[in-house]
């Protein structure tokens, strides 16, 4: 057996995750937004139990307007 990163690090990350709780996604089959990084389908589901005033895109566009906003990236430069 070939000892690497994937089988020494990255696969028992993913099962010890996923025996706490979490849901592995993988993203062969994943609906997502490149230029965010958001899971639109996931996001969409979401969201729309919290605030169903607005459509996804509506919502994808109102993140991505913060998340690439120059005050959210200061602020972020600030923490690192």
């Amino acid at each position: 057996m070939a000892f690497n990163e994937n089988t020494r690090v990255k696969i028992p990350a993913i099962l010890h995750l996923c025996r706490l709780g979490h849901k592995y996604l993988s993203l062969k089959n994943a609906q997502q937004d490149e230029s965010s990084n958001i899971f639109t389908d996931i996001f969409r589901d979401s969201v729309s139990g919290i605030n169903s005033d607005l459509s996804a895109s509506e919502k994808i566009d109102s993140c991505k307007r913060v998340l690439f906003s120059d005050a959210f990236l200061h602020g972020c430069q600030q923490l690192g």
